[in-house]
């Protein structure tokens, strides 16, 4: 499969980002992330390698496991 999922999405979103982006509007855009999304995003990534490499449960914020088992 060479087709991305979000191949037609970005459509949707361009308009807002855009509008905000000729505005100079720094202001949040209704279905974007912002940087603590990707943070976040970005400590999920690396427990999940951290455990893959490991072997471990890794925990965050006593919540989420990640347990990759191979």
């Amino acid at each position: 499969n060479k087709i991305s999922i979000f191949k037609g999405s970005f459509i949707y979103f361009a308009k807002s980002l855009i509008e905000a982006i000729s505005k100079k509007d720094n202001n949040f855009i209704e279905g974007a992330a912002h940087f603590e999304d990707a943070y976040n995003v970005q400590l999920v990534l690396e427990a999940i390698q951290s455990s893959a490499l490991s072997g471990n449960i890794v925990v965050l914020n006593n919540g989420y496991k990640s347990g990759a088992y191979f």
